[in-house]
């Protein structure tokens, strides 16, 4: 079993938005290591073209039981392989 902890988290705000607003969350893996993998976020609002938010955040894969770090590569080629692959599109 593994877990996925969040090592770093950031957000930049560019404009505001309210709870009727509709919003558009676009999510890219931009880096990822046997140990490692990072997310980018952009937030869209409806109407608008550019990003009102962006933000970052950083999983490290660790043994659920013990939480040491864990080599996601090794443990599971199989969904290692996939997620590089979306990597690529």
């Amino acid at each position: 079993n593994t877990e996925n902890s969040k090592l770093e988290l950031s957000c930049k705000y560019m404009l505001p938005s309210t709870y009727e607003d509709v919003l558009k969350i676009r999510v890219k893996i931009s880096k990822l290591t046997p140990a490692r993998i990072i997310f980018n976020y952009e937030v869209y609002k409806e109407g608008i073209e550019k990003p009102i938010a962006t933000g970052k955040t950083e999983h490290a894969w660790a043994d659920s039981k013990t939480l040491k770090p864990l080599n996601f590569k090794k443990h599971f080629p199989e969904y290692y392989a996939k997620i590089e692959k979306l990597i690529d599109e």
